[in-house]
């Protein structure tokens, strides 16, 4: 039950925005039923939303907030906290509190074709069996030379294993000499056709620790397919960055 001034409805008909606007004309909002972090959410929410808390700005400490919200419990706050990190819309230091998030992304210069140069990166090589999300791009192709740079990004290159006959380099966990394209154009493989897709999804547990992510923080999934004369894929190039520190720059002209 919701108690706006001295009328008591049902909670779940309660929309947000009366309750907004009962707080705001300085009436108490009281949920009797367990729902109130919802109330104590949706004020916290409205702050940010409007600027009253701006990107980088330290929400008041719990206790303030249970004192601000007429003794609210401890339970209640911070459930209210959650629902706003959950939302993207907070982050929490360990220590210090919780701050509004902001996002300043660095642009990544992304091109279909060429290839990305290895030096001085960790390069992971591993034989394997093509992974789902891969074979759908490589119809028929059973095995697969994974390429992994490790760094900012998860990058990662993969050829089917003929490749590796004609070129051996592939299959060394070392940098390429040269970019992988130009390597197969010297083994007599040229690449005709490049396509690329972005795509905005929600990472795996894995990925997630291995980009250092907040919670509710997504993944810009970028992966280009380059195919020979014959149609034939050749390469599958994928790489993930997190979404709240890097926007992608494709250069058209």
């Amino acid at each position: 039950m919701v108690v706006i001034a001295d009328k008591c409805v049902p909670a779940r008909d309660v929309t947000v925005a009366p309750v907004l606007g009962a707080i705001r004309a300085g009436v108490m909002v009281v949920a009797a039923d367990g729902t109130r972090y919802v109330e104590v959410a949706a004020v916290l929410r409205d702050r940010i939303e409007t600027g009253r808390y701006e990107p980088g700005d330290q929400l008041p400490s719990e206790s303030q907030l249970r004192e601000e919200f007429d003794g609210a419990s401890a339970n209640t706050v911070r459930q209210a906290l959650s629902v706003l990190a959950a939302e993207g819309l907070t982050r929490s230091e360990r220590g210090r509190g919780v701050f509004v998030r902001g996002y300043q992304r660095m642009p990544v210069d992304v091109g279909p074709a060429e290839g990305e140069r290895e030096w001085g990166a960790e390069v992971e090589v591993q034989i394997m069996r093509t992974p789902g999300h891969v074979a759908d791009l490589l119809p028929g192709v059973t095995t697969v030379v994974r390429r992994r740079a490790l760094g900012g990004a998860l990058r990662a290159s993969y050829y089917p294993r003929e490749l590796v006959d004609l070129v051996p380099e592939l299959a060394e966990p070392a940098p390429l000499p040269i970019v992988d394209v130009a390597l197969l154009a010297q083994a007599g493989v040229e690449v005709s056709e490049a396509h690329a897709d972005v795509v905005s999804r929600m990472p795996t547990r894995l990925e997630a620790a291995a980009l250092a992510l907040s919670a509710a923080t997504p993944v810009l999934e970028y992966v280009v397919t380059l195919v020979d004369g014959d149609g034939a894929v050749r390469v599958v190039r994928e790489a993930l960055y997190a979404g709240d520190r890097h926007k992608l720059r494709l250069k058209l002209r």
